[in-house]
Order: C-alpha cells, then structure tokens, then sequence
C-alpha cells in the first residue's frame, strides 16, 4: 500500500461526517477514549490583533466552555490543511484511548501530535500564538455545532481577526517550503508519496508526510 499509515488513519474515522461550514471545516466524529460524538470545527483567523497575553485569551475562552469542550491554537503559518489538525486530533484521543499519552490534557496532547513533537516546550515554540502570531488556526471539539460556533465568533472578536480556512491550507510555495522545513520532510519522502510533479499532488504529498510523522510519534 502506498500511503499505509495515512490510509489507516482514513480508514479508522470512516464514520465521520462532513458538516456545512462558512469559512471552516466542521466534522462530526465518534472519538476514541471518550467513546461519544462530538463535533471537530477547524478554522482559520487570519490578521489577527492580539491585544492580550495567550494567557489571557485561554482564560476567557475557558470561562465561555464547559468541561467537555477542548479548544487548542496553532501558528497557521505551519499548518498543512484541514487533514493535518483533523487527524491530530483522532491521534490525541487515540493515544489516551491506548494509554499511550504523552500529555495528561487532551489539549496539549493534539498540540504534539500537530508539531510531531515529544516535548511540549518545543510544540509551544514552534506552533504556538503569541501577540506578534497573525495567522491562527483553531480546533474546537464540542458537542454541538451551536456550540462550537459560538466560541469561534468569541475568539474571532478577542483576536480581531478575518475569518479565512485557506490560511490554514498550503497556499504558495513559500508556505510549502517552510512547512518541510520546520517537519524536516525529505525530497525522498515526498517522492515516495507524490502522484506526480503537479502543485497540488505536491501539496497533498507534504500534508501526507506530515500526519505519517506525527502517527509515529507514540512508537519513538
């Protein structure tokens, strides 16, 4: 098989749905470790402001959500597409289903799994917002879409930013090679992906390479 453990991975969360969404990706999925539906809404945040410490921003998304909710951020800058958070996510609650965890938070856990990376500190260094972070992207797990909505349209307001997902997606070259770079993906790697020297079986390579990593991180 080609790309064994990205097809893997597609074939474990076969029962999800796609949602309606405006300007975000919105799935419906039954996770692992929790065993309950829930609904996965990914949005970009582009020319955000943000006028408050990160800190300050997770307080106050903290005091609008109930236990059940989980929201993370992400440098938007370094995300490879939709596929990449979602498949995080599945690999965050996988490894806590498993007993394999790294991280005791779901939140921190899906944040390695986006970086594939083992140590929080260099998770945070590379993917994490901070005042001068124009680019955000955010994953909310709740469940219901009201819900997930409503705490977007509040983190839009608090970041003054434009809701855009082709900011979370790899839209130029520049983003392509900074992207392979922060994951260190080789030429070979993608070679050995790739349906062909076309912009967008480039792009779909990288995204692949990129959730292959991270699905190995519990086995280093």
């Amino acid at each position: 098989m080609k790309y064994p453990l990205y097809y893997c991975l597609i074939k474990s969360v076969s029962n999800y749905s796609n949602l309606a969404g405006d300007k975000m990706i919105i799935k419906e999925v039954n996770l692992p470790f929790i065993d309950s539906k829930k609904i996965v809404l990914i949005a970009g945040i582009r020319e955000c402001t943000l006028n408050v410490k990160f800190d300050e921003l997770v307080n106050k998304i903290r005091n609008l959500k109930n236990r059940s909710t989980v929201v993370q951020f992400f440098n938007a800058d370094f995300i490879a597409g939709w596929q990449h958070i979602f498949f995080s996510v599945i690999n965050a609650y996988n490894s806590f289903d498993q007993k394999r965890n790294i991280s005791n938070k779901i939140e921190a856990e899906i944040l390695l799994y986006v970086s594939a990376q083992r140590q929080i500190k260099n998770a945070i260094n590379l993917f994490g917002i901070n005042t001068l972070t124009r680019n955000i992207c955010v994953v909310i797990i709740a469940d219901t879409i009201d819900k997930a909505k409503f705490l977007l349209n509040e983190i839009q307001t608090y970041t003054q930013g434009t809701l855009d997902d082709n900011i979370i997606e790899i839209y130029n070259k520049d983003k392509f090679e900074r992207i392979k770079q922060v994951f260190n993906i080789s030429l070979n790697e993608l070679k050995a992906v790739k349906r062909s020297e076309e912009w967008a079986d480039l792009r779909e390579a990288l995204t692949k390479s990129i959730i292959s990593r991270a699905a190995l991180l519990v086995s280093e």
